[in-house]
C-alpha cells in the first residue's frame, strides 16, 4: 500500500522506483528539475520524472519562478515523503500552482531563533507580531528565511516553533544548524539531524524565485562526541554533487543566492567552513 493514498499510474521505466508528474495549473510541465538529493533530474513533455532511489528520506522540486511556494505552517511545500512499505516502486506527484514572475521581492532572514525552552517560545511570539506587521507594509513577493539554529538541541520545539512562526503568514525557507541537531545522538550526523528532517524537511534543496536561484545547504557535520559544541564546518561530497547537478540546469542569466548556517569566511573567528 502507498502510505500517502496515491496510486501508481505511471508505469517505471527498468530499474526505477521513484516516479512522478508535475503538473502547473492542472497541465504537465516539462524542464522542472526535481531530486532525491542524491540524483536531480528533469521532467518530460508529459511532466514525467524518474529515478531510482536508495536510503532517501525526500523527493523534492526546485521551484520554477513562475510557481507559488505553498506553505503549511510556515514551510514551503516543496517535497514530498519517500516511502516504500512493501512496494517496489512509488509515485510521488506535484501539483504546482502558476504566478507571474517576480521582477524583484523582499526576504526576511531569522537566524539563531535557538529555541529551547516554553519561556523562550513566550519571548518569540510577540516578536512574530511585530515582523509580520511590519512586512504587511512591504509591497510585493515577501518571503522568509531562518538561517539555522531554530531550535536550542531540543527537537521536541519544532512543532511549537512552526507554530509560532506561521504567524509570518508566509513561506519560510529553512536552514540546519548546529543547535538543531539532537545532542543525545553521537558520532552520527543524519541521526542526529532526523528530528530536524521530520519536522522541517530535507536540510538541502534549491528554488527559483524571479531572477535568483535560492540553494540551501547544510554545512555542519555534527559529531556531539564533546559535547553539543563539537561539530566542523563542512559541505559533505554528496552535497557538492548534488549542487554540481543542481546548477547545471540554472540558466546563465540567473543570481545565485546560498543559504547556509555557518559563515563560509568569519573576521575575528576560527568558526567557518573548513572545505
Amino acid at each position: 500500500n502507498i502510505p500517502d493514498g496515491q496510486k501508481l499510474t505511471i508505469t517505471p521505466s527498468k530499474g526505477m522506483n521513484l516516479v512522478g508528474r508535475v503538473t502547473v495549473d492542472g497541465n504537465p510541465r516539462q524542464g522542472v528539475v526535481v531530486s532525491d538529493g542524491n540524483t536531480v533530474t528533469t521532467t518530460d513533455k508529459d511532466g514525467v520524472y524518474q529515478m531510482n532511489t536508495a536510503k532517501a528520506e525526500y523527493v523534492f522540486v526546485s521551484m520554477p519562478e513562475d510557481c507559488q511556494v505553498d506553505q503549511t505552517k510556515s514551510v514551503p511545500q516543496v517535497f514530498k515523503k519517500i516511502v516504500f512499505g512493501t512496494d517496489k516502486a512509488i509515485q510521488r506527484d506535484f501539483d504546482l500552482k502558476s504566478k507571474s514572475v517576480d521582477d524583484s521581492f523582499s526576504l526576511v532572514a531569522l537566524a539563531d531563533l535557538q529555541v529551547g525552552t516554553a519561556n523562550d517560545l513566550t519571548l518569540c511570539d510577540p516578536l512574530m507580531t511585530k515582523i509580520a506587521d511590519y512586512t504587511k507594509t512591504i509591497k510585493g513577493t515577501v518571503l522568509g528565511i531562518s538561517l539555522g539554529d531554530l531550535s536550542w538541541n531540543n527537537p521536541s520545539v519544532y512543532d511549537d516553533y512552526k507554530k509560532i512562526v506561521s504567524k509570518l503568514n508566509m513561506p519560510v525557507f529553512s536552514v540546519i544548524g548546529n543547535h538543531d541537531h539532537n545532542e543525545k545522538t553521537i558520532g552520527n550526523d543524519s541521526l542526529a539531524a532526523q528530528e530536524y528532517r521530520d519536522a522541517m524537511g530535507p536540510t538541502y534543496y534549491s528554488a527559483n524565485i524571479g531572477k535568483w536561484h535560492l540553494v540551501v545547504l547544510d554545512d555542519v557535520l555534527y559529531s556531539g562526541a564533546n559535547g553539543r559544541n563539537d561539530y566542523t564546518g563542512k559541505i559533505t561530497d554528496r552535497q557538492l554533487e548534488w549542487l554540481r547537478q543542481d546548477l547545471s540546469h540554472v540558466s546563465k542569466d540567473k543570481s545565485i543566492l546560498v543559504a547556509l548556517h555557518i559563515p563560509t569566511l568569519r573576521r575575528n573567528s576560527g568558526t567557518k567552513l573548513s572545505n
